[in-house]
């Protein structure tokens, strides 16, 4: 399991713009923070006296550009939903060992670091190593580049960006990540490999909060097919959907209702939760 690292990537420009228009926060003084979403989520991070809860803010013309580059060069995936910004003004401020392994990050996807300003080091470990790190795990981040850790990265290793070994300038990292709300995960959720390995005629229920996006859904397996309902929310407009799986590839599955088939991809099932009924 090896982390990808691609320089030049993005404009190296861009610093400039992002040290003066991201509404930073400082929560701790080893560096500044800023946590931005397409909606409003609160995301927590950190244990004991450390944790502290983040409101996202809505993503910044630059910062959405950024995104749907990634989104589009499918080797990084294609779900990307929330975007972490570091700051560090100069070579002492740093970032300690840790692992992006908080409640609702999603393991099975990848996480795309990209830097700009001044040249900073990446170190990772596996949990519990000591001693000096060797050179096959450490990288640094030029201006511009894009470093990816694989999906299970996190469950296998630690990483931080240690305090500089020479004089620098600021460094401003955006870490995207894939991200879903601990209250919209349901217990024993398949995979897309999983539900695309059911058989024809399986019959699926699904609910989605956006009708037209399917951004967040839940499903589950069921034995009959039901008419199609809807109910309102306080949040949005939930709407369930029976149907049968007619059509499964390792891309896309489509389902067939009494109103419509939907075809999903691997994207939108990256928030499709299913469990089956015994």
């Amino acid at each position: 399991m090896i982390p990808t690292y691609v320089p030049d990537v993005f404009p190296a420009a861009l610093i400039d713009r992002l040290l003066v228009e991201v509404p930073w926060v400082e929560a701790t003084g080893a560096r500044r923070e800023c946590f931005m979403a397409e909606e409003p989520f609160h995301y927590t991070y950190g244990t004991g006296r450390g944790v502290r809860t983040y409101q996202s803010v809505s993503y910044q013309p630059m910062i959405r550009q950024v995104l749907n580059a990634l989104n589009r060069f499918g080797v990084y995936g294609d779900g990307f939903n929330v975007c972490f910004l570091n700051r560090y003004e100069d070579d002492h401020q740093h970032l300690g060992w840790h692992a992006d392994d908080s409640p609702g990050m999603r393991h099975e996807h990848p996480i795309a670091v990209v830097s700009f300003g001044a040249e900073r080091d990446i170190w990772w470990r596996e949990p519990g190593q000591v001693g000096e790190v060797p050179p096959e795990r450490r990288q640094r981040l030029g201006s511009g580049s894009v470093f990816v850790m694989p999906p299970g990265f996190q469950q296998r290793y630690q990483h931080r960006i240690p305090k500089g070994d020479r004089a620098c300038g600021p460094r401003v990292s955006l870490t995207f990540r894939r991200y879903v709300p601990e209250d919209r995960v349901v217990p024993g959720r398949l995979t897309f490999d999983e539900v695309a390995a059911l058989p024809q005629g399986t019959v699926i229920r699904f609910t989605t909060t956006h009708y037209v996006s399917l951004f967040s859904m839940a499903a589950e397996v069921v034995s009959s097919p039901g008419p199609l309902t809807s109910l309102n929310h306080l949040t949005g407009t939930f709407v369930t959907f029976e149907g049968t799986i007619v059509r499964a590839t390792p891309h896309e599955v489509e389902v067939e209702t009494d109103e419509v088939n939907y075809t999903f991809c691997r994207r939108h099932f990256d928030d499709l939760q299913v469990q089956v009924h015994p």
